[in-house]
């Protein structure tokens, strides 16, 4: 019975190495090879493995052996430590090698376990196939080479913007004191003051696309921190940011396409602003609609830039809460003239409309308290509507149109 059950049990530990898709092999300790699975079998067979070098019989310490002499890569390594457990000196032993054929590359890492002890030792050797890890290793390598590569252009771009800055600095800063310098020298003579003043215009170009060109920046920045934010409140603090600095950039903007830089037309802004905010907060395929009316109106600078900052604001909050649930809403920009000369802006939604507790000069959204403030900032006021959705509409003095 004893005998039996020995001989069951071998059956099924060998049973089961046969049908694992590892390469097996049972070996003696001259490395005489008594017993293959099925993957060492099919393996040699689509290799080319010839029964007297792979098969039952041979010996696959001298295999090991002669590739470590013809130069075999890993072939050293292997037969060293293969040779290290039959003697004892290693409890047992792994190593990863690359086994290529003639159409694919391929990586393997072999193992070799005793079993049994005495007379009777025999020892396991198993080859795994682990050429999807190594691909995925190797993938992972190039990666993120690519991806130190681009840090480092992104840090050289920043040095050389870096660079560019102080030489503008420089150029400002020396033209500047030319300018003090021939006022001076011939404030006199209208000659004199025409130069000056033509120099002053340089200057103020260059300032302006100096300024433009640090918005751009400022606003790439906070993309890419959006980015790699996980934080949601975070990332949607960032986003709130370079959505203001979106706003101030349509302003500067405008400033470059037009010879007075004093004054901005209200309707050439607010369009570029509204164009800027489609693109950033709402999807290509989206099915928010925008309705915009606007009179024709000039204003200053910086009345324009905390009208834009309003707008912004509001139709930035309208476009994340009040079409939750929905796919379809409108939008609408509405910017009038009256026979006195007062302006009117009304940002209204057909979405949710603002809950009836909240108050915008005390609410918690910091982009509301923005809101008020500029309005309060220009003598505006600001009402709300929350009928068939929420409707802000605001009324600023005469003295804010420029008549030109």
């Amino acid at each position: 019975m004893d005998m039996q059950n020995a001989e069951l049990g071998n059956g099924v530990f060998l049973g089961a190495l046969d049908s694992m898709m590892d390469h097996i092999a049972i070996v003696d300790k001259q490395g005489i090879i008594e017993w293959t699975n099925n993957g060492w079998n099919a393996f040699s067979k689509n290799n080319g493995g010839q029964p007297s070098t792979t098969g039952q019989g041979s010996n696959y310490f001298s295999v090991c052996q002669k590739g470590a002499r013809d130069g075999s890569p890993g072939a050293v390594e292997i037969f060293s430590g293969i040779t290290d457990v039959a003697e004892s000196r290693l409890p047992e032993f792994s190593a990863e090698y690359p086994c290529h054929g003639p159409a694919e590359k391929r990586w393997f890492i072999v193992r070799m376990r005793p079993i049994g002890g005495g007379d009777h030792q025999r020892f396991v050797i198993s080859h795994q196939n682990i050429t999807k890890r190594k691909e995925a290793e190797m993938a992972l390598s190039d990666a993120k080479a690519d991806l130190e590569n681009h840090v480092s252009h992104l840090q050289e771009a920043r040095t050389q913007l870096a660079k560019f800055n102080d030489v503008l600095e420089q150029r400002i800063a020396d033209k500047t004191n030319a300018l003090q310098a021939e006022v001076d020298e011939h404030q006199n003579t209208t000659l004199t003051l025409q130069s000056a003043l033509e120099q002053k215009e340089i200057l103020l170009d260059e300032v302006q696309h100096r300024v433009t060109n640090s918005l751009q920046v400022v606003s790439s920045l906070l993309q890419m921190q959006a980015s790699s934010e996980e934080n949601a409140e975070a990332n949607r603090a960032i986003w709130d940011s370079y959505h203001r600095i979106m706003a101030m950039a349509a302003i500067h903007e405008s400033l470059t396409f037009q010879d007075n830089v004093s004054t901005v037309e209200a309707a050439a802004v607010i369009n570029t602003l509204i164009n800027n905010i489609r693109q950033c907060s709402l999807p290509s395929d989206s099915s928010i609609a925008f309705d915009i009316q606007l009179d024709k109106v000039t204003l200053n600078f910086d009345d324009a830039n905390r009208i834009c900052q309003i707008i912004n604001e509001l139709v930035s909050n309208a476009i994340k809460h009040a079409f939750i649930n929905r796919e379809v809403g409108v939008i609408g920009i509405y910017l009038r003239r009256d026979s006195a000369g007062n302006l009117s802006l009304d940002i209204t939604d057909d979405g949710v409309a603002l809950p009836p507790g909240i108050d915008i000069s005390t609410a918690k959204s910091l982009g509301l308290r923005l809101v008020h403030a500029l309005v309060s900032s220009i003598d505006g006021h600001v009402f709300v509507e929350r009928t068939n959705g929420t409707k802000i509409s605001m009324t600023f003095p005469a003295r804010l149109v420029n008549e030109r």
